[in-house]
Formats: C-alpha cells, structure tokens, sequence
C-alpha cells in the first residue's frame, strides 16, 4: 500500500515543510502572530464570523452584504467557526486540508493511470512549487478549494467526453462538482461552459442540459437571495473588481496580449507544453474521442476565456488554479506519449531525463516560485503594518462608532465598528453610485455626510480621480515599507469635521507607540506631538 500511494505523501510532507518555514519567517515579521497575507482573507473571516454567530450573512453586523465572491468558501469557514468556535487559524487550518485533498487526488488518478512511483512524485512536487501551492495555502483563501475541485472536474470530464464505457461514475461526480466549483469561484463559468460545449457537439444535450443546470444552481439561488435583499445578482465583488477584458480591435487585442505575456510569461509555456503534447497525442491516436487530448482541449480553452475575460496576478491567486490543471494534465499527456518501456528499462535515467527537461521548459514558471516565496514574508510583514494596525487602531479608539475606509477586511475581522465601505464590497449605495463616473465623487461624499463618519481611513492616492472635499483635514499619514501586496504604501487618516479634528490628533499620538518600528509616521500628528 505505502508503496503505490508514497508519492502523495511525500507531497503532502513537502507542503507541511513549506509552510512551517513560511510561517517562521513571516512570524519574525508580525510580532509571532499569523497573519495572512492580503486582506481580502479578513472579509471571508468577518462574514463567516457573522454568520455563525448572528445569522448574519453580511460582511458587519448591519445586515445582509453581498460581499463575497466565494459563498462555498464562506459557508465552509462559517461551519467551522459555527463547530469549533471562531479561531482565526481557521482559514490555513481549512486550506491545508484542501491542499492534501490534492496532493491525494494527485496520487490516485496517477496510480489509476499506472505511473511510474517517481514520475508522480516529480509532478505532485512542481504541482505543489509551481502553482504555488504554498503560498494558496497561506492566503487562506477559496483558491486552494478552487484548484482542487479544478483538477478533478477537467479529469472527469476528459473521462466521460473520451470514453464509451464507465461513464456512470464520471457523470455523477461531474453533477456533484460542477455546483461546487461555480459556487466556489464564479469564472469557473467558463471550464463549465466549454465542456457543456463539448458534450451538445458529441450530440449529449439531455446530460450537457443536467450538468450545466447543476453547475449554475447555486449561482441562481444566491444571485436570487441577493435581489430579494436589494443587491445585485452577482457579488458586488464580482462586479466591481472584475477582470478587464481585450477591446475587440486588432490594436486593443495587441496590447492586451503585450500585458499578459508581461504579468503572466509562465501561462505561455503551459499553452505552448499543452499545445505541443497534445498535438503528438492527436498524431498517436488519429481520434479527438480521447481522454488526454479532451483534457488538454478544455484546459486550453479554459486558459484562454480566463485571459481575455477575467482577473490575473494580485498575488499568484486569480490563475493559479489554471497553472495546477494545466501542469495535471500535462502530466497526463506525457504518460501517454513517452516511450514508457525505456523508462522501465532505465528507470532512474529516464525520469531525471524528463525532470529536468520539464525543469528547462518551465523556468518562467521557476521565478513565479522564487518571486512567491520571497514576496510572502513582505505581503505578511505589510498587512501586519498597515491593515491590522488600522483594525486596531479602530478597535481602540472607534470601536462602536462610524468610520469610512476603502479596504474594509482586517478591520471589519479586529473590530466592531460601524464600517462606511468607501469601494462599494459592503455598501449597496456605493456601488449604486460607481456607476455613474461623473456624479460619483459628489455622490460618494454626499453618503458619507449622511452615514454620520466622523472619520475616513484612505489609500492615499485610491482617489487621485476623485478630489477629496476641501472640510477634510488630514491630520496623519502611515506609510509602509517595501510594499509588495497593498493598493497603496501609505494611509491618510481624515477628520470629517472640525470638532473630530482635536480627537483624532490625540487618537494618533496615543496609538503612535504601539505602531511597529518600521512604520514611518508623518502628519499633523506628529507635529503637535513635538
């Protein structure tokens, strides 16, 4: 038994490993606490928190918010919460466990497929560096629960779109999962979608209608709930941070395909492995009713609908479930077209052979891994320094009162304040209002004189567009250093009016102590101060 299944948990091993020394060097940055590294990670724990202890689905206490762009996730999180009691190692507690459910799914499907015991070591081990599985894990986010679910819908699918026989078992796992993996990520959309494609050209509309039915479900229900609450169908984090889309011109699809290459040159070589591999699988076979070569199809149109029309980068989460299918399914086309009797023939010659060619062909993808791991420490180090020290500054000084703020996570998480969402993830009549972007910056302040804010926590340059009214006084600035994850180095606290004014000063120079060495404090503050 230990025999066939020690890849897995060699990979496992491997990813505990990472993460332990992950969490001792970001440790000695955050003063011995976890903290994750980006801020979004807090909303999901705010809501959950809310959920499980009052019902709440909403990203504060005021009521319902269609905040989350993952609701599976925040329904897991909230379970746990709701079972164990709130605990903020809940998210990398979950996670961790998503990411052996990988590193096992990984180790099955190989030994259903007979590869060699080294050979799914080799690619459990790149799955586990290059997507990185690491770092996923260490966001406490939906992307590892993504990449997961990811890997095993392309698998299934491939297998029911190139088999004629033991399609019982893939058609009940493609219905069990497509629901989970929309719900979990909505641009999942696109991998259902090109699939349900699929099935309609092989003349299968009844199952093609079941699974895209099943697959949408819970993005109706929700989007449902939503209206009925007076939101909008989809996740105002969906609509408001959605990915920008190529201009259908020969210029505009130019520059967009210049960027991507720029922010993303390791999906390129995975286009051009995927590309490559299959094309001999197709040569090989003379049929396109194959497992491998559909797998490698949908994984490829999938590459490409995420890239024209969905998010990239913002630290190696958006694609990263991209990257593991596509290294999975890589590995999958290999199997099938290397000459497997010289490999058993010499078995150790062979596999270094392939390890390190695929180790030539993915360097691209060697420096998303280095830039992954040496970022992480920094992206800790920064929200430990600027959100979490705005969450307790809050906590401390303007806990049961109201305060506007344009990134809402970690404070919503430390502290009970009445949060005034500047963006518009939690707030209903902002988001109304970005729509119109001429009227917005009048209409923003209007909203706030009348949510009573007395003051306002701002990116300094988040509204550069957007002239701030000439009654606010910046009374401080909080500017971190080597940023690599935050919208903005540096925090400007406003006083909303004159009488908060003196406040707020004594506010900051109380606080000012506490603040991490690091952090370079400037502002009337500190004037005063002297």
């Amino acid at each position: 038994m230990m025999k066939r299944h020690w890849p897995a948990f060699a990979g496992i091993a491997i990813l505990i490993i990472g993460l332990f020394v992950c969490f001792l060097v970001s440790a000695q940055h955050t003063d011995g606490k976890l903290i994750y590294p980006i801020d979004d990670t807090y909303i999901h724990m705010a809501m959950a928190r809310n959920f499980a202890e009052h019902q709440i689905w909403g990203g504060d206490l005021s009521g319902f918010s269609s905040t989350t762009s993952s609701p599976l996730y925040t329904f897991f999180l909230a379970v746990a919460y709701k079972v164990f009691g709130t605990n903020i190692f809940f998210p990398l507690v979950l996670n961790i466990l998503f990411g052996i459910a990988i590193c096992i799914l990984l180790g099955r499907i190989f030994n259903r497929l007979h590869f060699h015991p080294f050979f799914s070591f080799s690619v459990i081990t790149l799955i586990v560096l290059i997507t990185p599985l690491w770092t996923l894990v260490y966001l406490g986010m939906e992307h590892t629960l993504h990449s997961f679910l990811s890997i095993l819908f392309v698998y299934y699918a491939g297998r029911y779109l190139g088999s004629v026989k033991e399609k019982k078992e893939s058609a009940i796992i493609l219905l069990v999962t497509a629901p989970m993996l929309l719900a979990t990520r909505y641009e999942s959309l696109f991998i259902l979608g090109i699939v349900v494609g699929m099935l309609c050209l092989k003349k299968e509309f009844l199952f093609g209608l079941k699974l895209f039915a099943a697959g949408c479900m819970p993005i109706i229900l929700y989007g449902l709930l939503s209206v009925s609450k007076g939101w909008y169908f989809f996740p105002n984090s969906v609509l408001l941070k959605g990915g920008q889309h190529a201009h259908f011109s020969l210029n505009g699809l130019l520059k967009y395909l210049e960027l991507i290459v720029y922010k993303c040159p390791h999906l390129y070589v995975l286009i051009f492995l995927l590309l490559l591999l299959s094309a001999i699988q197709f040569l090989r076979k003379k049929t396109f009713v194959d497992a491998p070569f559909l797998m490698a199809v949908i994984t490829l149109l999938g590459i490409f609908s995420h890239l024209f029309f969905a998010r990239i980068g913002w630290f190696y989460r958006y694609e990263s479930y991209l990257i593991a299918v596509a290294l999975f399914v890589i590995a999958v086309l290999i199997r099938e077209t290397v000459d497997w009797q010289a490999v058993r023939r010499w078995p150790f010659v062979s596999i270094s052979l392939l390890f390190l060619t695929a180790l030539f062909l993915t360097l691209p993808l060697i420096g998303r891994v280095k830039s992954a791991l040496v970022k992480l420490p920094f992206a800790t180090k920064n929200i430990y320094e600027q959100q979490c020290q705005m969450a307790f500054f809050v906590r401390e000084f303007y806990n049961d009162q109201k305060v506007a703020i344009n990134d809402i996570g970690a404070v919503t998480y430390f502290s009970n304040a009445d949060v005034f969402d500047l963006i518009g993830l939690m707030d209903m009549d902002i988001a109304r209002a970005q729509k119109n972007k001429k009227s917005f910056p009048d209409r923003l302040y209007d909203l706030i004189k009348e949510e009573g804010s007395k003051i306002a926590i701002v990116n300094e340059g988040a509204f550069k567009h957007r002239p701030l009214p000439d009654h606010w006084t910046q009374v401080g600035r909080w500017q971190i250093l080597n940023n690599v994850v935050c919208c903005r180095d540096t925090i400007a606290f406003y006083s909303l009016n004159l009488q908060e004014q003196n406040h707020l000063i004594n506010c900051l120079q109380s606080y000012s102590t506490k603040l991490p060495a690091d952090v370079v404090q400037s502002g009337l503050y500190m004037k005063q101060d002297e």
